[in-house]
């Protein structure tokens, strides 16, 4: 995984070097993400539970209506499902490197659309009374989804957004509910963060 962070980081500073009219920003807020299993007909979604986003964003010099944004993101993804009484948390953390157009609405308001790669960072399960349960084994190392969303433009250094994160790959590796299938994990939800422009 650190390999996969520095060339993350390598890709970002050729950019910066190779085009100095690349706007570079922190980018801090919280996940509400929903955990749906399924395997074998039957279906589970969990309880959204917050948690971080945090990580560094390029925008690509484009026209005044139109630019293409990167960068790196830590995201966290938890979920959680109670029943008998007892609370099941799921956690799910990735490095996350979207790929994003931002089209421009109308005076500070954009639309943002696009797809987004994340790598596998860990992944834990907790019940009530109990310690953490080491779940990295039984998910995959990459996962794909579908980011869309709008931000407002406050100033040239400030702004607000929210986006909606749709996975579109499955992400379970093993079996689910003590079945034969492999079933299905995805997680879906908002992304809410603040950006400042440096």
């Amino acid at each position: 995984m650190k390999k996969v962070f520095i060339i993350g980081l390598l890709v970002l500073g050729f950019n910066l070097h190779s085009n100095a009219q690349t706007k570079f920003s922190v980018q801090g807020g919280l996940n509400l993400m929903q955990m749906k299993a399924s395997a074998m007909g039957l279906s589970i979604e969990f309880d959204a539970d917050a948690a971080l986003n945090l990580g560094v964003i390029a925008d690509f010099k484009g026209t005044d209506n139109f630019n293409l944004r990167s960068g790196l993101l830590y995201n966290g993804n938890s979920s959680s499902l109670t029943f008998d009484g007892e609370k099941q948390k799921t956690t799910v953390n990735y490095l996350s490197v979207p790929l994003l157009g931002r089209f421009k609405v109308s005076e500070g308001l954009y639309a943002i659309a696009g797809p987004q790669l994340s790598f596998l960072l860990s992944a834990k399960e907790r019940y009530d009374g109990e310690t953490d349960s080491d779940l990295k084994d039984a998910i995959k190392s990459t996962s794909f989804s579908g980011l869309f969303g709008a931000e407002y433009q406050f100033s040239d250094r400030f702004r607000l957004g929210i986006n909606y994160t749709a996975g579109l790959s499955n992400i379970a590796k093993q079996r689910l509910f003590d079945t034969d299938d492999v079933g299905k994990v995805r997680f879906n939800g908002f992304n809410f963060n603040i950006g400042v422009s440096f």
